[in-house]
């Protein structure tokens, strides 16, 4: 059917340049795509960044840098979007892969099922599959799958490095302690500057009673 009210859900970088350049272009993108099928964009969408959602009428809901994997309050672009669907604003949801929508089968089959039940079509360009077509169920649930237990194993990989890590005595975060910095082997050394205001804060603690207050 032509015509139809339709949006994009995307992700884009966590660095701003790249981030800026990101949405430009895949608002392009969509833009041509909406015009080639004959399709209206959407009056309504949202992108989420530095923990900040910003509602726009673009057509284009993007979460900054999220995982498909994650819980999906942390994707508040994308659950504005479901919103926005159960206000009847759009008809047809394209997305770039099912990764992008969803690494995880309960969850999303869960937000397929109630789009489906609003008539709301999501649409993967990689694989060319629709949620309202019977026929695209089994790959569909079949990428879930694969996306969630992609997800899950490198989860499994990040975790088992951190305890390799731990069990040499690094530490393992981007951002030190205050009072502490790396050395050229990634091992916490004192910071002699820092540590000094470090000292001055026991000192008042344990000597004067001092608090956070």
């Amino acid at each position: 059917m032509k015509n139809k009210r339709v949006v994009a859900y995307c992700r884009v970088s966590t660095e701003q340049e790249s981030q800026e350049q990101s949405f430009k272009s895949q608002q392009e993108h969509y833009k041509q795509l909406f015009e080639k099928e004959g399709h209206i964009g959407g009056n309504c969408g949202a992108m989420y960044t530095d923990k900040l959602l910003q509602v726009t009428s673009n057509g284009i809901y993007a979460d900054e840098g999220i995982s498909g994997a994650k819980a999906y309050t942390n994707r508040q672009a994308f659950m504005q979007m479901i919103e926005d669907a159960k206000l009847g604003l759009y008809d047809k949801i394209y997305c770039k892969n099912i990764y992008r929508f969803s690494r995880d089968v309960e969850a999303g089959a869960k937000f397929i099922k109630d789009l489906r039940e609003l008539n709301v079509e999501v649409y993967f360009e990689d694989m060319a599959l629709s949620t309202l077509d019977a026929k695209s169920d089994m790959y569909i649930n079949l990428s879930l799958a694969i996306g969630q237990e992609e997800s899950r194993a490198k989860s499994a990989a990040v975790q088992w490095g951190i305890r390799k890590q731990q069990e040499q005595g690094k530490y393992h975060s981007a951002v030190t302690p205050y009072g502490y910095e790396y050395d050229d082997d990634r091992y916490l050394k004192i910071n002699e500057e820092e540590a000094e205001v470090v000292k001055l804060i026991f000192k008042l603690y344990y000597d004067k009673g001092y608090g956070t207050q």
